[in-house]
């Protein structure tokens, strides 16, 4: 497993990302921070994520409740076969690779840091895809309260739709931080607009679902 640091600069601030919807969110994150420092919660605005809001989730960082789910956008859901809110994201893994999450969610708490990470998931048929997690803080009553990520194939089985196909079990390839770039507003700006999500793993483009982000917990 491989583990480190990237970080944001203007230009370069999506590299390592694979899938469309990885980089929409992390530019999205980025350009609220170019606006008001660390994104607020209630800034998060579903419609501006358009058709990729299925393949996004919320999740709890504060330490009572770290890694709940508190929202699970379709597309997760379809791919772990049931709706993951209100359970655990670090159930999700296993021994050293769940040690991992949770050391980054702990970080995602304290500091302004993301997560990028690969996946190998093993379906319950017994096949086997290839996953991309990003996650990144928001702040609320006064601290890092929430996560927003989002989860998406970049390789393997691409049957999320049959029942064989839900993943059963995944495995760490790579995980590692992100912060946001360097030198205020600007620099924000730039590293939001440098790069564009390409057409690999992505979908066609689509109107823009009827969905509402709702913040639940605490």
């Amino acid at each position: 497993m491989l583990t480190g640091i990237e970080t944001g600069q203007p230009g370069r601030g999506c590299s390592g990302m694979r899938h469309p919807t990885s980089v929409l969110l992390y530019q999205y994150w980025i350009r609220l921070w170019a606006s008001e420092g660390m994104p607020r919660r209630l800034a998060v605005e579903p419609f501006a994520l358009g058709a990729a809001i299925v393949d996004v989730f919320l999740v709890d960082l504060d330490p009572a409740a770290a890694g709940t789910f508190r929202f699970c956008g379709s597309a997760v859901g379809m791919r772990f076969g049931r709706d993951l809110a209100g359970e655990c994201l670090l159930r999700l893994w296993r021994g050293d690779d769940r040690a991992a999450f949770a050391k980054q969610l702990s970080a995602m708490r304290r500091e302004p840091l993301g997560c990028l990470a690969s996946a190998v998931g093993e379906t319950a048929a017994g096949g086997a895809v290839i996953l991309e997690w990003i996650l990144l803080p928001l702040r609320g009553g006064g601290f890092n309260d929430r996560a927003i990520g989002a989860v998406a194939r970049i390789g393997g089985h691409d049957g999320r739709h049959l029942p064989g196909a839900r993943v059963a079990a995944q495995s760490l390839r790579s995980i590692r931080s992100l912060r946001p770039p360097r030198g205020g507003g600007n620099a924000g700006k730039q590293a939001a607009s440098s790069e564009r999500p390409g057409d690999s793993g992505g979908r066609p483009p689509r109107e823009r679902p009827n969905l509402v982000l709702v913040q639940g917990g605490k």
